[in-house]
């Protein structure tokens, strides 16, 4: 299947590209970055960009859908662009977001009445699934943004397994789901619905580089913890303790 962003039955595919990719000599290591020990299920560090290395590049793929907050992502970057205009630089900070939804054309003017078009990417074409990866690999660090209420707080996105698996750094509302199963690893988190925050957290991933490689590093964490053969080998060890009950 084609679409802008992936379905369940697609993420196969996702995972074999994605190991393909981390097999690549060099081809996930970062500017900059020490590579992490050898992966189990999951690629080496991604992490780049900072102030030294450029613009901080973010990506964003999925629904587009006024829960997952992507508002939130575009005050917070016109909130550091009106706080540079006090004397200090503006933040070369930059957003693609690849996806379809019911809540795009809201973006897109919002976009633009916070003059951020040259800082925001939007790509609602068809990308084939299996070029995901590299596309996601061309950013610094991934967001996901989500609002805080009853839905979002138990959902745990499959975007962040995904940037997990690409050892992707990435920028995440802090949710009971998430902060459980991606706290102390590839995730800078930040409070939900908090702009302020939001943005305090994408200005300190853009003027230090080592806390990305920090996170890119942490990204191996998790892929050792939830890598198939260990959560494979528990699951398989569960069902045939609760069949011979």
């Amino acid at each position: 299947m084609t679409g802008p962003f992936p379905s369940p039955a697609d993420r196969p595919r996702i995972a074999r590209s994605a190991s393909r990719l981390s097999r690549r000599p060099g081809a996930l290591l970062g500017r900059g970055c020490p590579p992490p020990p050898p992966p189990q299920g999951g690629g080496e560090g991604a992490a780049r960009g900072g102030e030294d290395g450029g613009a901080l590049r973010l990506i964003y793929h999925g629904a587009i859908v006024e829960r997952y907050g992507l508002d939130l992502a575009l005050q917070a970057m016109a909130r550091l662009r009106e706080e540079a205009g006090n004397g200090s630089a503006t933040p070369d900070i930059r957003l693609t977001l690849i996806g379809r939804g019911d809540y795009i054309n809201t973006l897109v003017e919002m976009a633009d009445d916070l003059g951020l078009r040259d800082q925001v990417d939007f790509h609602w074409d068809l990308v084939p699934v299996e070029d995901l990866p590299a596309i996601i690999l061309e950013s610094d660090a991934g967001i996901v943004p989500y609002r805080d209420d009853p839905f979002t707080d138990g959902l745990l996105p499959t975007k962040l397994m995904e940037y997990a698996a690409l050892a992707m750094p990435a920028i995440a509302a802090r949710t009971t789901a998430i902060e459980r199963t991606f706290g102390g690893t590839m995730v800078e988190l930040f409070e939900p619905g908090s702009v302020d925050d939001l943005a305090r957290q994408m200005l300190r991933l853009y003027h230090d580089r080592d806390r990305l490689c920090e996170l890119a590093a942490g990204a191996d964490r998790f892929n050792r913890e939830y890598n198939w053969t260990r959560v494979g080998n528990a699951y398989v060890a569960l069902v045939k303790r609760l069949g011979g009950r």
